[in-house]
């Protein structure tokens, strides 16, 4: 009786664990989409600062046309996502960084892979140590169009 017991108790525990558990992947700041609906405003380039990768960048509806126009500071819930590549013409897709403008007018920073998938947050400084060098008249953004 006592195993049935056990058994029946672990079998609740493992079911509250597994409703109770809300390590759901974080969602990206952008749409997977995003090629349709942002648009494009800068072509391939290397990028020295972001680990000798080539990118290109896309603009949400919100901020593409001022940041295409060089119009700062750029809107609330404005949205770069850099497309992050391992070669010179923009073919082999490693990964994401994207930047948005929150409510308060402040930069949040987040790393995908090339699926999408979150890595991470702005690791404590990865992002703003170089972008906090790019607020002369350019909103934290240091790429021109």
């Amino acid at each position: 009786m006592a195993l049935k017991e056990t058994g029946c108790s672990g079998a609740m525990l493992l079911a509250l664990f597994v409703a109770c558990d809300d390590s759901s992947p974080e969602p990206a700041l952008f749409p997977s989409n995003f090629e349709s609906t942002y648009t494009f405003v800068r072509d391939c380039r290397l990028s020295i600062d972001h680990g000798g990768k080539s990118m290109t960048v896309w603009a949400s509806p919100e901020g593409a046309a001022a940041y295409r126009a060089g119009t700062y500071p750029l809107p609330v819930a404005t949205v770069l996502v850099k497309k992050l590549h391992n070669d010179g013409a923009c073919k082999e897709l490693d990964g994401f960084v994207a930047m948005k403008k929150d409510a308060t007018n402040a930069w949040v920073w987040q790393e995908t892979d090339a699926k999408g998938k979150v890595i991470g947050p702005d690791k404590p400084g990865k992002c703003i140590t170089c972008h906090d060098t790019c607020t002369e008249g350019r909103d934290s953004t240091c790429t021109d169009p």
